[in-house]
C-alpha cells in the first residue's frame, strides 16, 4: 500500500512539475463605465485610481468588483501625469501591463484627460438662459448617473447617463435635427 501510494504522489508531483504555468484567471480588467467607449484588452486594466506606494512601487486600480495592485517602476512610462504620486484618488487611469494578472508589471500609466469640446460646440450659461426662454425649442440633457440627477438638476433637463445613451437617445432626443441640444454632466469638459 505504502509503495503505490509513493507510486501515486511520485506521478502526481511529475505531471504537476510538467503543466505549463497557472494562466490568467481571467479578473475583470475595466470598469463598467469605461465600457461606455473602450473594449477590454487582455493587457489593459481600465479604471479608477485608489492609491500607491512609492516605498513598494505598487498602485491600485478599481475595476469595479476587485482591486488590481499593479507594480510599476522607473521604466513605466507615464502619459498625461508627470508622476504617480500626481495621479488624484477616482482618477480614471488605464495601466498597460506585463507579467500577466498573478504579478502584473506596469509598461504605461494613461491618466484620462479632460475631453475638450470644438470650437462652436460649446454654450454658455447666459446663451442658454436666452435660449430657454425664446420660442426656440431647446433640449437639455443631463448625462450624470441618475443619483447626481436627483440630487439637482437643470430645469427642464432629461436625464440620459452617458452609460445608457444608446438604449436612451430616441426617446430623448428630438426627431428636428435643427433643434438645440445640450449635454451636461460633472466633468470638466
Amino acid at each position: 500500500m505504502k509503495r503505490a501510494f509513493g507510486v501515486l504522489a511520485t506521478a502526481v508531483l511529475a505531471v504537476a512539475m510538467l503543466m505549463p504555468a497557472v494562466a490568467d484567471a481571467g479578473k475583470p480588467r475595466i470598469m463598467k463605465g469605461c465600457k461606455a467607449c473602450h473594449k477590454a484588452a487582455p493587457d489593459v486594466v481600465r479604471g479608477k485610481m485608489v492609491g500607491h506606494s512609492e516605498k513598494f512601487g505598487t498602485l491600485q486600480i478599481n475595476v469595479g468588483p476587485l482591486v488590481w495592485i499593479v507594480n510599476y517602476d522607473d521604466s513605466t512610462k507615464l502619459k498625461g501625469v508627470k508622476g504617480v504620486g500626481a495621479i488624484p484618488k477616482n482618477k480614471e487611469i488605464a495601466i498597460t501591463f506585463k507579467g500577466g494578472e498573478q504579478e502584473p508589471v506596469a509598461t504605461q500609466i494613461s491618466m484620462k484627460q479632460p475631453y475638450v469640446l470644438p470650437k462652436g460646440q460649446e454654450i454658455s450659461m447666459d446663451d442658454l438662459k436666452k435660449a430657454m426662454s425664446s420660442d426656440k425649442a431647446v433640449t437639455i440633457v443631463d448625462a450624470r448617473p441618475p443619483k447626481a440627477f436627483f440630487a439637482g438638476h437643470i430645469p427642464g433637463a432629461a436625464v440620459m447617463p452617458y452609460t445608457k445613451f444608446e438604449a436612451m437617445y430616441k426617446k430623448v432626443l428630438p426627431k428636428d435635427k435643427n433643434e438645440l441640444v445640450v449635454f451636461y454632466c460633472g466633468g470638466f469638459s
